[in-house]
């Protein structure tokens, strides 16, 4: 059972993410770095919880244009969760994705497009050829 710590941690992250779907990437960057800054300082880096945060901190830097960031906190959100998750864990997988979507935005299509192939394989092995969740990253790898 999660302490006190986590779950106030995960209520905060709770709102990062209703922020987001507002459309306020600021609150929600913000949110989210206080949040993940707490999280390391009182669960460590490798918690599960520490690690999904970053993945969504990864996805806001994007569309607030901090490209060189996302890229960075991306590549982080993945090594970590293929560290604590495991290289076929939907988490990786989302942590992949995301971190293609900051490549390509950065004008790095081909290594977007390895990320996102990547990503598909183990999506296809894992979760078969016929699911949704495989064509996801069919549909969001950039062609150019």
């Amino acid at each position: 059972m999660p302490g006190i710590t986590e779950l106030r941690l995960f209520r905060r992250g709770q709102r990062a993410n209703r922020l987001l779907r507002q459309g306020d990437y600021a609150a929600t960057h913000k949110v989210l770095t206080d949040t993940i800054q707490q999280a390391r300082r009182k669960l460590g880096d490798d918690h599960p919880l520490t690690v999904v945060l970053t993945n969504n901190l990864a996805e806001v830097l994007r569309p607030e244009g901090d490209l060189d960031y996302a890229r960075a906190v991306g590549e982080q959100a993945v090594e970590a969760s293929r560290r604590v998750f495991g290289a076929e864990h939907p988490t990786t997988l989302m942590a992949m994705n995301n971190l293609a979507l900051a490549l390509h935005a950065k004008g790095d299509a081909a290594a977007a497009r390895d990320l996102h192939e990547q990503e598909l394989v183990v999506c296809r092995r894992v979760r078969g050829e016929e699911r949704d969740f495989a064509a996801c990253s069919v549909r969001s790898t950039p062609t150019r």
